[in-house]
Parts: structure tokens; sequence; C-alpha cells
């Protein structure tokens, strides 16, 4: 929470109510800002550790290893240096004045964030600026480091020079890369320090996905870079100081198990780093695997925090964006799956140009819903969609459980498809077996009176409609012989009547099938034979 969320909430909401902009005041204008400024001091204060740490261990290991590796010749030197250290205040000025000097400007550079945050009326160009002054804040650490020890050696080496002459041109020398080594050292392990600190902690306190988006740093280390930096910190720094060490053993011939030890304390910190940087790089990755393994789930709600603007960071955008589009494809396809069957929904969206027409060999069932228009007549209207609601919810899924759908919602009836867009064997079976299962479910429920009918044989399976709206439907005479045969129910008094293409031969000598020979249907020329359905 920031104060910058809530100047964000006011551009959202320009024309707000005014009231609830009032009521709003006290927590945007106390809590978020104070949480603001709790993390800006923690911010400087992880600044200050990894610059002041970091340049520390330098020293330490810098007076540490040209202490112990120095030949007989040159170790008076040191000691000598050392006691220039404690008698020359300038001397010791110049040592580790450059980086007191460092520190200033470090807060220097984090003003305009201080001012961002304790100004009332802060702009957005404030904004981007105390933001970009974070997301550049690793180089910036970075360097200051180096110039500090770049400016230490400088002046030291030179002061050296002209004041005290007895120091050998070998000791100087030698010094002068023991200490460069630490002090790149103390960069690297500086760089990987804060910029942990930064993916972890600073980027996500202080930016929004779309700002870090928006911003961009002064410049994107790569993740070659960043193996470059391990190399130079991992391998490159303790083979070169190892070999400082080796140099002194000839001076030093019983001193085997302190370079031993000292190597050790060398792999340990180079250890350090590498740790750093793994972590800092399997920051991000744990997250997107993490984001991955979710939408494999079909768990579409996920975010993966922007840390950076390299490959990781365009990776982090890349699942983000996808998790969007997969969220929205599968809202669609639930949507449009309410609106038609799911296996329907499959094909058109398989076939989006023509919708896959085909002439196929289908079964289709009309099922109707007797007395209905006395029932409407007696209830409100809710209590009728109810009543069909729950009516559909039976008869829906056993047409599906038997391969169908139902293709049209015909006010208390429905038109139901088998074989159609998915290729059934025997279409004719399975829309029977569907008709049968839908009495058997519903033959309890009060003021539930069906009459069905069932045709099968070939027709047209395709888009029907304008160009502007069309919906996938079948056509031809077998859909109209079904409707006949279902009207037929309603005239015998009977369930379910079906044409003799329907009716296995099995079914044929049972006592609740009874034939009503060859009929001649409205709008037909050529008779067939039908059979009715009376249950026991």
């Amino acid at each position: 929470m920031s104060r910058l969320p809530a100047m964000k909430v006011e551009r959202e909401n320009p024309g707000g109510d005014a009231k609830a902009k009032a009521a709003s005041a006290e927590p945007v204008g106390t809590f978020i800002y104070e949480r603001w400024i709790n993390r800006s001091v923690l911010l400087l204060l992880g600044t200050y550790a990894v610059f002041l740490g970091t340049n520390i261990l330098g020293f330490f290991m810098g007076n540490w290893v040209l202490e112990s590796f120095l030949p007989d010749s040159l170790r008076s030197h040191f000691y000598v240096y050392i006691d220039s250290l404690q008698d020359d205040g300038l001397m010791l000025g110049l040592n580790i004045g450059p980086f007191p000097v460092m520190a200033v400007l470090v807060f220097v550079y984090f003003l305009p964030l201080w001012r961002y945050l304790h100004h009332p009326d802060a702009t957005e160009l404030q904004k981007i600026r105390a933001q970009r002054r974070i997301l550049n804040a690793t180089f910036a650490i970075t360097t200051l480091t180096v110039v500090s020890w770049i400016l230490a050696l400088s002046l030291v080496q030179g002061y050296m020079q002209f004041t005290y002459p007895e120091f050998s041109t070998a000791y100087r020398l030698r010094a002068v890369l023991v200490f460069g080594m630490c002090g790149m050292f103390s960069s690297l392990l500086s760089f990987s320090a804060f910029d942990y600190l930064c993916r972890r902690y600073f980027i996500p306190w202080f930016f929004s996905p779309k700002e870090l988006v928006r911003i961009r740093p002064w410049i994107i280390p790569s993740l070659s870079r960043r193996q470059a930096v391990g190399w130079l910190g991992v391998s490159l720094f303790p083979i070169v100081l190892l070999l400082v060490y080796i140099s002194g053993l000839s001076s030093w011939p019983d001193n085997a198990l302190f370079v031993l030890g000292t190597g050790v304390f060398l792999a340990g910190l180079s250890f350090l780093l590498a740790m750093l940087s793994s972590k800092t790089l399997s920051l991000s990755l744990d997250e997107l695997v993490g984001a991955i393994k979710q939408l494999q789930r079909q768990n579409y709600a996920v975010s993966v925090p922007l840390r950076s603007q390299d490959e990781v960071g365009i990776l982090a955008q890349g699942v983000n964006q996808l998790a969007l589009s997969m969220a929205a494809e599968a809202q669609l396809q639930h949507t449009l799956g309410q609106a038609v069957d799911p296996q329907v929904r499959d094909h058109l969206l398989a076939h989006p140009e023509d919708w896959g027409t085909q002439s196929l060999n289908i079964a289709v069932l009309f099922c109707d819903l007797r007395g209905f228009t006395a029932y409407s007549a007696e209830r409100s209207p809710t209590e009728v969609t109810q009543f069909l609601n729950r009516f559909f919810d039976i008869a829906g899924p056993l047409v599906a459980k038997q391969g169908g759908h139902i293709n049209k919602y015909l006010g208390d009836a429905f038109m139901a498809v088998f074989g159609a867009p998915t290729v059934l064997e025997d279409p004719g079976k399975q829309a029977l077996q569907a008709a049968q299962a839908i009495w058997h479910a519903t033959r309890d429920m009060p003021d539930v009176q069906l009459a069905m009918g069932i045709h099968a044989g070939p027709a047209l399976a395709g888009p029907v409609g304008s160009s502007q709206r069309r919906e996938y439907s079948v056509i031809g005479d077998t859909v109209n012989t079904a409707s006949r045969l279902e009207g037929m129910a309603k005239s015998h008094d009977a369930v379910l009547v079906v044409s003799d293409v329907v009716l296995p031969d099995d079914c044929r000598d049972l006592a609740e099938w009874s034939n009503l020979g060859d009929v001649t249907l409205r709008g037909r020329t050529q008779a067939l034979s039908a059979w009715v359905w009376q249950p026991q």
C-alpha cells in the first residue's frame, strides 16, 4: 500500500461521490501514507547496510591478504603503512574519506523519493522521477561503490608516492592488486545483494505492474551480463587472490595450512555471491513455474509479480497476458457453452468459417409438456420459469448421456439432436433410450405429462440464419417428421411415438409397444409405419 495507489484511485474515479471521498480520506491520508514512509525508511536502511557491509568486508579481506602473504622484504612496508594510518590523519582520511562522501551521495540520490513522499501535492512527474531512482538504484549503488574504491586507491597511492618514498614499487603494486580485487568483489557483492533486495522487496513495494513496464531503467541487465558478474565474483576473484597467496609461499613455506583456510574462506564468499545471484534469478523463475502449473490446472486467476525488465521480466509479462487471454477464452467458452451444447460449441470453434456444414444420418427427438397452457394460466411467470428450468435440468443431462444435445428450447418443449455434430453409430437407438430415460426420471413429478416423437434419417447440419446472426441447427424431412410424430403422441394420448426405422426389432413384440400401421403425416405424401410406446 502507498500514497501512489491513493493517487491512482483518485484518477480512476474523478467524478465520485464527494461524501464517499471524505469517508475514505482517513485511511488514504494516514494509514497508507505512513506505510509508505516506513517502507522508504527500510529502503534506505537496506541500501546503507549493503553499501557499508560490502565495503567493510572488502577492507577486511584486503588487509588480511596483504598482511598474511607478503614476503619478508615487503612485510615491513605493511607495518609502516599501518603505523602511518594511526599517525597520519591525512592518509587515514584518504583511505576512508571517499566512502562517507559516497554515502552522502546515496542519500542525495534518493532525495526525489523523500520529496515525493513528504509532498502533499506531488505531481505525476515527481512520482515517475522517484520511481526511476528506485529502478536504477542497483547500478547507482554499485557505481558509487566502484568510484569509492578507485578514489581511495588512487589518492592513497599518490600520497604515498610523494610522502613515503621508502615504500617500494613492488609493495604498492601488490597492495593495488589485492585491494583492487577486493574492491571489485565488494562491488559485485553490492550489486548482487542490492539487486536481490530490489527484486524481492523494493520494486514490488513502489511499483504496480503497469508502472514498471512504463518506466525504462538506464541499463537492463540481461541474463548473459548477470552470468558475467557471477563469473567475475565466483571464479576470477578467488583464482587471482589464490595466485597472490601462492606467490608468497616461497617466503612462507610453513604457511600452507593458512593458505588452505584462506581458500576455504574465499570459497565461502564466492558461494555467498553465487547464492545471491541464483536466488535473484530463481525468485522470479519459481513464480513463473508456479503460475504455469496453476494455468495447467485451469486456474487462470494468477499474476506473476513484475520484478525487472530483463528476459525474466518479459516472461512474467507474457505469462500474465497468457493468463488473461486464457481466462477470457475460458469465460467465452463457458458463456458459449450455456448458449449452445458444449459439443456444438467445440465443433463451431473448430470450424469458425463454415461451421462444418455436413449431411449426416441423425435422429431427432421432440419432447413437449402436455397441458402446459392451463398450468401456466394458474401460476405466476416466476413459478412457470422455475418449473421449466427444473424439467430441463433433468432432461438435458439425460440427452447428453446418450450422445445427443438439446438444439432448441421451444417454450415448454425442446428439440434434441443425436448424430450431429458428433457422429453416432446408431442415433435412433440413442434417441429412444434418452426419451425413455426422461420419462422414468420425470414420471413422479407433478404436472409433468410428456408427449414425444422420434424419427431418424438424413439431414443437413450447419449454420442457419442471416449473415448477421446464425445458429447451428439441422434441417430436412427428418426434423419435420419427428415434429409430426410428437403431435401424434398428443392426439393418441401416448407418451412416445416413433417411426419404424427407430424401433429395434427386439422391442416390437413387447407389450408396451403397439403398431399404428402406415400413417400419412401432414406435409408428407409417403406413408410411414409408426409405433406407440405406452409404458406399463
